[in-house]
C-alpha cells in the first residue's frame, strides 16, 4: 500500500501509522486549484490499485469539508495494549508540542 501511495503522481507528502492489525495512510494530493483532478477521482484510481493487494480491506475517506481541513493533522493510535498506547500518545504529544 505504502508504494501504491508513494508512486502515485498526486502525492506531495504522506503519513503512515501502523499498527498489530491496521496500517493508515494519510496522503496529501495538494490544493484543489494545484491539480487537474478531483480528490474522489485520485481516490477512485489509489482503490483500483489497491484492490490487487491481497487480504485488504480499504477503505477511503475525504478529509475535507466545506473546502476547509476538518483538522492540520491527525494521528490515530490503535493497538491491543492500551499502556503502550497511552505511552506512545504522550511521546508523540511532546514531540509535535515542540514544532
Amino acid at each position: 500500500m505504502e508504494e501504491i501511495v508513494k508512486n502515485d503522481p498526486h502525492t506531495e507528502s504522506y503519513l503512515m501509522l501502523v499498527s498489530t492489525s491496521s496500517i493508515s495512510i494519510n496522503a496529501n494530493v495538494g490544493k484543489k486549484n494545484t491539480r487537474k483532478d478531483s480528490v474522489f477521482t485520485i481516490m477512485d484510481d489509489i482503490r483500483k490499485k489497491a484492490s490487487n493487494v491481497l487480504d485488504a480491506r480499504i477503505s477511503m475517506a475525504n478529509q475535507f469539508s466545506g473546502g476547509q481541513t476538518q483538522k492540520d493533522v491527525e494521528f490515530l493510535l490503535q493497538g491491543s495494549n492500551q499502556d503502550e498506547i497511552k505511552q506512545f500518545g504522550k511521546q508523540l504529544f511532546r514531540k509535535t508540542s515542540k514544532i
